[in-house]
């Protein structure tokens, strides 16, 4: 353990002398594109709009609620939401507070989570009510019976026995937040041939990822992309599909799978 720190500490100053890792968690990216971009759209679900001024307001508000619920800076929590908008927010507010998102994606059923769950041991579980027909509420009682350290289940939508997500946004507070190398979130692995595993991405690494990839792309302030797969992927999260967006001022569009199969059918009887 030792020596892998030493080996992390000396990239890491490597990397930033070279100008690659910036001194910023993405909280405080967010809060820069914001004061950059204002009025400009980041976000769009269906009919949802969300400038980047009202993204990191909200950032703010559900970051606030998430602390006065108990949730700490080091604090692990599933998230297992589709694309969404909420799924943006949530992810931020966690960032802000140096609570760390562990990814999990909506096809992951009670067997991959039960691993999840036991290297990870999440304060707070944060799901759909339903999605795609498949009830997320009681998949998660069941969870919680045998995984003890979960105190919150949180639904993206009213349900019995749970917290709204919506309910919990509360007025700004002062939050003393995480370093610029800490562990940002964990990402899974594919899962082939165990339990998915845990990839600890840190907050300068995965903003560099982001930035590099953008620029890779060539994305602009006329840019727009829909976000088509599952956003908890590597590829989705981080390798254009959001981040790089959101640095570029483009706006990110995310796609339900119900509106994506209508669009087909709708192209199939226009062919």
């Amino acid at each position: 353990m030792k020596a892998d720190k030493e080996w992390f500490d000396n990239a890491a100053i490597k990397y930033e002398q070279l100008g690659y890792w910036e001194k910023l968690t993405l909280g405080q990216q967010l809060k820069l594109w914001a004061e950059k971009y204002q009025n400009r759209i980041a976000l769009v679900e269906d009919d949802t709009r969300l400038t980047y001024k009202e993204l990191d307001h909200k950032v703010d508000e559900l970051a606030a609620g998430f602390f006065t619920m108990g949730i700490k800076k080091g604090d692990n929590v599933v998230v297992q939401l589709p694309n969404r908008i909420s799924f943006v927010i949530t992810c931020f507010a966690l960032f802000r507070i140096g609570a760390v998102p562990v990814l999990s994606l909506p096809a992951h059923r009670e067997t991959e989570l039960d691993g999840i769950f036991t290297l990870a041991k999440p304060v707070a579980y944060i799901i759909p009510v339903t999605f795609l027909g498949f009830d997320y509420k009681k998949m998660a009682d069941q969870l919680v019976k045998k995984h003890p350290a979960v105190k919150f289940i949180i639904t993206d939508g009213k349900s019995e026995n749970s917290i709204n997500l919506a309910d919990i946004s509360m007025p700004p507070v002062d939050l003393e937040g995480p370093s610029y190398r800490d562990t940002a979130l964990l990402l899974l692995s594919g899962g082939t041939t165990d339990t998915p595993k845990l990839i600890p991405r840190t907050h300068t690494d995965y903003a560099y990822n982001a930035k590099a990839t953008a620029e890779r792309c060539k994305l602009n302030l006329q840019s727009a992309y829909l976000a088509v797969l599952p956003i908890a992927h590597n590829f989705p999260l981080c390798c254009l599909e959001f981040w790089g967006p959101c640095r570029s001022a483009a706006r990110s569009s995310c796609a339900k799978p119900q509106a994506l199969m209508k669009r087909s059918r709708l192209l199939r009887k226009r062919g």
